[in-house]
């Protein structure tokens, strides 16, 4: 490989590919021992048509002997790494193989393997030295690459240091996971991450004012497939990855003794909490107060366990039968809706508005976590009620 000049590999790549962009890496490797082979792979600039469209790009080439065995040996490969272009030559295969005698060979198996690490390793290579080339690639080919993970959780430990994410540490600049363990403080146990559609929805939403006040790095997981990564994704070097939207979380906000105790405990709303719960039982499993709101009155967050609200809402768009996520309604003490709430309670002639005012802070964390209100007619019918009582009865 030495020996060939990299005009000579681009001459050919285009030739053989029909790829006039200059391939991002070349990849020209040896194998000697149980089987022996030469080959020859390049990683794309861009991702082939159809790569995500269910239209794969046909696999490498097999020759024996230099002569062709099979124009489309996608076995080479596995699967994430379809984007791949390249060929093998093997003189230790039949030239009469049939795929399915082949799939089942130790030879193919040893060269899989062999193929696979390599380009692992080229793509290590220019996360360490070329971050800017990388970000491009991973912009190309990330989806892929996860999709390795999500399909087979035994890739997990030799993929996970490729991912790159958004976060909220950088406005332009991605993070892997190593780095974002690098930068915990003392005493962070997890790794913080949210599921949206946008880096700019992400950062609206209310479950990140508490991290924005601690200065607590979130990671921003912004492709449909990051939902289900994190079905196998489950930590990294020993620390668990943790939805801030999923469970129970107690980060200090840093808020004073006195804000705190000032109606902050649970037990001192806990007749506002019964009768939200009981008005909304059909909706929510539980209604509690919350420790990550600090600007809105509500959020919807799920349990640890079970569907999400985010894969809920991607299994629908997809049309899958589904299970509903366990739905959470946290309630924030210290905003002054539910200070009002609170005081309305004490009245039996508000029981209606309280109830309607329960329905549309529900409505409200549906909004915010950019899902469909289940009773739009209500909704509104609510709002309309909200102006009259506050600016009287019309002429």
């Amino acid at each position: 490989p030495k020996e060939i000049d990299r005009a000579d590999y681009l001459s050919f790549y285009r030739e053989q590919f029909h790829d006039w962009s200059e391939p991002a890496e070349i990849i020209h490797t040896r194998g000697e021992g149980v089987v022996e082979f030469t080959a020859l792979f390049f990683i794309p600039s861009q991702a082939p048509y159809g790569l995500y469209t269910g239209d794969p790009p046909k696999g490498p080439q097999l020759y024996s002997k230099q002569v062709l065995v099979m124009n489309d040996c996608r076995d080479l490969l596995p699967d994430y790494l379809r984007f791949v272009r390249g060929m093998v030559d093997s003189p230790d295969l039949s030239l009469n193989i049939s795929r399915e005698a082949l799939q089942h060979t130790r030879h193919l198996q040893i060269i899989r393997n062999h193929l696979e690490k390599k380009v692992i390793d080229a793509f290590k290579s220019v996360l360490s030295n070329d971050r800017k080339k990388y970000e491009e690639l991973w912009t190309e080919f990330g989806k892929a690459i996860k999709g390795g993970i999500f399909m087979d959780y035994k890739n997990t430990e030799k993929l996970q240091d490729l991912l790159i994410f958004d976060t909220s540490h950088s406005p332009d600049r991605k993070t892997t996971l190593k780095e974002y363990v690098d930068r915990m403080s003392e005493g962070q146990k997890a790794i913080y991450y949210v599921t949206g559609e946008s880096r700019s929805a992400v950062e609206r939403l209310p479950q990140m004012d508490v991290f924005k006040e601690k200065k607590v790095e979130v990671l921003y997981f912004l492709d449909k497939v990051d939902e289900f990564l994190t079905q196998h994704l489950r930590e990294y070097d020993g620390k668990r990855l943790q939805s801030i939207s999923r469970g129970e979380l107690d980060l200090d906000a840093g808020r004073s003794d006195d804000q705190q105790a000032d109606g902050g405990r649970e037990d001192n709303y806990k007749e506002l909490i019964e009768f939200m719960h009981k008005r909304l039982s059909d909706k929510v499993k539980e209604v509690r107060i919350s420790k990550r709101l600090i600007s809105s009155p509500v959020c919807l967050v799920s349990s640890d366990s079970g569907y999400s609200l985010n894969m809920e809402r991607l299994m629908r768009e997809a049309n899958q039968p589904i299970f509903k996520a366990t739905r959470i309604l946290e309630v924030n003490p210290q905003h002054g809706v539910i200070k009002t709430m609170q005081r309305l309670l004490n009245d039996s002639r508000c029981e209606p508005k309280l109830s309607n005012y329960c329905h549309l802070l529900y409505d409200q964390a549906l909004l915010i976590d950019n899902d469909k209100i289940e009773d739009p007619v209500k909704f509104t019918s609510i709002i309309s009620e909200l102006f009259i009582d506050a600016y009287g009865q019309p002429l």
